[in-house]
């Protein structure tokens, strides 16, 4: 089903709102028997790495996919990728030597449950 728009602008806000990957798929859906990932967090002075605002802005889904609407920017002023955009300090030979007192792993156990609530 089509539904007009008023003009090309206001298809093109519309279609920014649907960027990015579906909220369902943020998480991996692992397996009954559950699937070990590791979970990486980083936490950074958002005061810093904010990205400005943008008057275009009129959703807020899909950033860390398509960056912020009508800005340069991946979900922040950071490099995409970061900080694994960029090679490891001298001496480091794993992940968890990577680590600064920002950073924290945890390896976690995702299991699917194939049942349906209604």
């Amino acid at each position: 089903v089509y539904t007009a728009q008023k003009d090309k602008a206001a298809i093109r806000r519309a279609n920014q709102c649907r960027c990015g990957w579906p909220q369902t798929l943020l998480v991996p859906r692992g397996t009954q028997n559950g699937t070990t990932y590791r979970l990486f967090a980083m936490v950074t002075d958002y005061t810093e790495d904010k990205p400005p605002s943008s008057k275009d802005e009129i959703c807020h889904d899909g950033w860390i996919m398509c960056g912020v609407p009508g800005s340069k920017y991946y979900p922040d002023k950071r490099p995409m990728g970061f900080p694994f955009d960029r090679p490891y300090r001298q001496g480091i030979d794993s992940l968890e030597q990577f680590l600064t007192s920002n950073m924290a792993v945890q390896d976690i156990v995702v299991k699917f449950d194939d049942s349906r609530v209604v």
